[in-house]
């Protein structure tokens, strides 16, 4: 009985020291950076002309004017608007009272036609210079004076 006890023991031995070696080395731990990489935009600072445009990638942005222009009946607050060409021109439309709208033909910008204590946003991009008349369309309210200018410089 012995014989077989020490069988079994040098089995058992053998078994574990083919085990042991049967174990992969470690490899060395990988850092995956699985977050998404983002490209940006260069921007280079503004001109030394003292303009506002800024560069990006070789495209200019357009420097944004905003104007809020209030309707009340057969007249607007704004009468004159002056900008640059290449400008982005914001309008922001408020109609105070009555039935109005904000119609720029050549730049092909307008609002709808809007009730009283409401508002719309519009944007052009100011690519022509000139002076061009900006009015109400409504009824007979162009020829009443509800008229102003944009004036391209």
């Amino acid at each position: 009985m012995d014989k077989k006890i020490y069988l079994t023991l040098a089995t058992v031995t053998i078994l574990l020291i083919g085990a042991g070696c049967n174990q992969a080395t470690p490899q060395p731990k990988i850092n995956i950076n699985t977050q998404n990489t983002i490209p940006t935009n260069k921007v280079t600072p503004p001109a030394t002309d003292n303009t506002i445009n800024t560069k990006v990638e070789n495209k200019t942005i357009p420097n944004t004017k905003t104007f809020t222009v209030k309707a009340n009946n057969y007249k607007f607050d704004q009468t004159n608007i002056i900008v640059n060409q290449g400008d982005e021109v914001e309008i922001v439309f408020v109609n105070q009272e009555g039935f109005h709208d904000f119609v720029l033909d050549e730049f092909n910008a307008r609002t709808k036609q809007l009730t009283a204590n409401n508002s719309e946003t519009i944007k052009f991009i100011a690519d022509k210079v000139g002076t061009f008349e900006y009015y109400c369309s409504v009824g007979k309210h162009r020829q009443m004076g509800m008229v102003g200018k944009l004036i391209v410089e």
